[in-house]
């Protein structure tokens, strides 16, 4: 080994990397809490939320899957068989929610949004006119202050100034 002084470093490296690297594994294994952990730290209202999306998030999965099934059994070509509309459709019908519901959550949605963007625009518009009185009110000092230093400025003999 004496007569590679490289292999002996390239041996040396590589073992200290495969041990920094095992260590970082290890250390995270046991010390990221599991799923079950997680949620048995969470408060009641947010275990309900957690359960109650849990099952939303699994009916959907399985619309998904049931889709992938139906488009393995076809025969024609992936791009061919359904749009992504057509699949969200069916997905809706299954879980109960129709068309029309859909609908009015997107009229409504909007409308919440157009009220979020008025009350955004009113409170920029507040802010506006809090900035406008401050800037006036700077400007009626400064034309104080400038009136007062034009009156000291007067001298007995106006030619010497």
């Amino acid at each position: 080994m004496e007569e590679y002084p490289i292999l002996k470093k390239t041996i040396r490296v590589s073992v200290a990397s495969i041990g920094i690297v095992g260590l970082g594994v290890l250390l995270l294994k046991y010390t990221t809490p599991t799923d079950e952990e997680l949620i048995s730290r969470l408060s009641p209202d947010l275990k309900a939320k957690y359960y109650a999306s849990l099952q939303d998030r699994k009916g959907s999965s399985q619309a998904i899957l049931n889709q992938v099934e139906v488009n393995a059994r076809s025969t024609d070509p992936a791009w061919i068989v359904r749009s992504g509309k057509k699949v969200q459709e069916q997905a809706n019908i299954e879980h109960g929610r129709h068309n029309s519901q859909t609908n009015i959550d997107r009229t409504n949605q909007t409308q919440v949004q157009a009220m979020h963007q008025e009350i955004e625009n009113m409170k920029r518009l507040e802010a506006e006119a809090k900035i406008r009185e401050e800037l006036k009110s700077k400007i009626a000092e400064e034309q104080n202050v400038n009136q007062a230093a034009a009156q000291q400025s007067k001298g007995w003999f106006s030619w010497g100034k």
